[in-house]
């Protein structure tokens, strides 16, 4: 993939690990486990995100699985209002249009030009080229 300056980082998401029952599942350590959620990357026209989306002959969006994806920021502090709630994030980031939903709870290891991330998902909301996710740091 080209470097963008819109999105100069990579991040993935971490999803909790359930069982077969539906429950958490806890590492060796007694920790909450995570999976790494494989997302659906829609294709654009350039490759990244200036182009448009690029479709399949059914109309539906072309994609690819990639493990990681690119972001920047959009924002350092500061709420977001969803429903008449307001929640405090720590970042608003930005990445390319993927089509997986995101979950509260979700984690995100997002890796800058100096340090690795780990922060929790509080909102995503995508739009025609991209999505918008709201963040809060991640407490043990």
């Amino acid at each position: 993939m080209a470097y963008n300056p819109r999105f100069p980082h990579k991040l993935r998401v971490l999803r909790p690990a359930l069982d077969e029952y539906g429950q958490p599942t806890f590492d060796e350590n007694g920790d909450p486990a995570f999976s790494t959620l494989v997302l659906d990357r829609v294709v654009m026209t350039d490759g990244i995100e200036f182009g448009e989306p690029t479709f399949n002959y059914d109309g539906s969006y072309k994609t690819e699985s990639v493990e990681e994806i690119e972001w920047g920021y959009r924002t350092s502090t500061g709420g977001f209002h969803d429903s008449g709630e307001v929640a405090e994030a720590n970042y608003k980031i930005a990445t390319p249009l993927f089509l997986n939903p995101l979950y509260t709870g979700d984690v995100l290891e997002m890796t800058d030009y100096d340090r690795t991330l780990r922060m929790e998902v509080l909102k995503k909301t995508s739009y025609n080229w991209g999505a918008n996710i709201w963040v809060k740091d991640v407490k043990n």
